[in-house]
């Protein structure tokens, strides 16, 4: 049912390929961030994994002019491949469906939609192989009969699964989601899906931009997650060998904050990954004649899509209030798209930020007033607009007041 398409020419058979014919079933509508949480309607049929390509058969989607959906095909390009790196690049646009029509109706909504593509990856050879697998705008995706949820739907390619797959060929179901929040409601709403399957070596290497460390306040970083110098040390064996030491470092620079500008601090999201904000104290002129028992509150500011929370738009946000009598405070939730627009991933990174503020009081030496963590105000712009909303109606009794800015209540307003 697949065909594999020979890649560049190599010395020796390329080690790792994917199919260039795949599967498509879709499309069918799903609302935003509703695929967190399953909202797949083939599930109801045992879902994709147990269905057989059938150019005859026809599956209920509201998105359809006729109300029912069927397979097609798509080829994959696979031009960027070489003997050890398979790519396979997929652009999924449905392209039968009238959205224009759609829109009309629903608006950002219609654009909002789910799918599936089927295809294999193929390990040449004798010997099973580690693969690293990317897997760029995939939220979720079955390889044979194993399950994984947490792709990379962002694309930014931080933490790739790693398989150990025996030879021959291997099949991946795709779910498709396309979120317009991340990937736009302007032009055709295409899925631009690349894969990459890389064999392994051994060893560990670090993935370059992606090491995060806090500031450094007078000659000492202001949190305790983080380190200039950063080394992996993994002991493994391999077969027919003793053990092997294999060590890589990496380096990162921080950056140096005067004790009263902004700065980054670093805290441990609930999710097990460390996460970052900005915060900035009260200045001195704001504390000159506080009662040394007097706590502030905090006042949050949430990030548009696509900021990140230590850039210099974020870290200048209030330099034009400079004595405001509060702790201000700019999560990242953990990425720049706070990955599901500041709803529970982004409110836990909210939670730990604030939970952070004691520990840098204690780090630093600080002897003016202390925080009140249990009195918020929140502010933020466009998708930080719309988290205002979310936080204030899921946190009312925290918080003590909050501005909104360009902020929509739901994705079809």
């Amino acid at each position: 049912m697949f065909t594999q398409r020979p890649i560049h020419p190599c010395p020796s058979p390329a080690l790792i390929s994917f199919s260039e014919t795949w599967q498509l079933l879709g499309p069918f509508q799903i609302g935003t961030r509703e695929a967190t949480w399953g909202a797949d309607p083939l599930e109801r049929i045992g879902g994709f994994r147990s269905l057989v390509y059938n150019e005859t058969a026809r599956f209920p989607s509201s998105l359809a002019v006729n109300g029912t959906v069927g397979w097609s095909t798509l080829t994959a390009d696979l031009s960027h491949s070489s003997c050890k790196n398979a790519k396979a690049d997929l652009l999924v646009g449905f392209e039968n469906t009238d959205w224009r029509s759609l829109q009309l109706v629903y608006g950002w909504a219609a654009l909002q939609y789910q799918g599936w593509a089927r295809g294999n990856v193929t390990v040449h050879g004798d010997q099973q192989k580690t693969i690293v697998l990317y897997t760029d705008q995939v939220l979720e995706f079955w390889i044979d009969d194993d399950n994984y949820f947490g792709g990379d739907l962002y694309a930014y390619r931080r933490a790739p699964l790693v398989l150990h797959l025996d030879p021959g060929h291997h099949q991946i179901d795709l779910r498709i989601v396309r979120d317009v929040r991340a990937m736009g409601g302007v032009g055709e709403p295409t899925v631009s899906i690349g894969l990459e399957a890389e064999v392994s070596e051994g060893g560990l290497k670090p993935v370059e931009g992606s090491i995060l460390l806090p500031d450094v306040v007078e000659g000492k970083l202001v949190s305790s997650l983080g380190a200039e110098e950063v080394s992996f040390e993994i002991t493994y064996k391999l077969d027919h060998s003793p053990g092997v030491f294999r060590t890589t470092r990496a380096r990162q620079s921080v950056q140096r904050q005067e004790a009263d500008e902004p700065q980054k601090i670093t805290y441990l999201h609930p999710g097990g990954v460390v996460s970052y904000a900005t915060l900035r104290s009260p200045s001195e002129k704001a504390t000159r004649y506080a009662d040394p028992n007097t706590s502030f509150a905090v006042l949050i500011g949430l990030h548009g899509a696509g900021v990140k929370a230590d850039s210099n738009l974020i870290r200048n946000s209030f330099r034009d209030a400079p004595d405001l009598k509060a702790w201000i405070l700019f999560p990242s939730g953990v990425t720049s798209w706070s990955g599901d627009d500041w709803h529970r991933w982004g409110i836990a990174d909210i939670e730990a930020a604030i939970a952070a503020i004691p520990e840098w009081i204690k780090n630093m030496g600080w002897n003016g007033p202390n925080v009140d963590v249990d009195q918020r105000l929140v502010t933020g712009h466009s998708n930080g607009g719309q988290g205002t909303w979310y936080f204030l109606t899921h946190s009312p009794d925290k918080v003590i007041g909050a501005a909104p800015v360009s902020g929509y209540s739901s994705i079809q307003g």
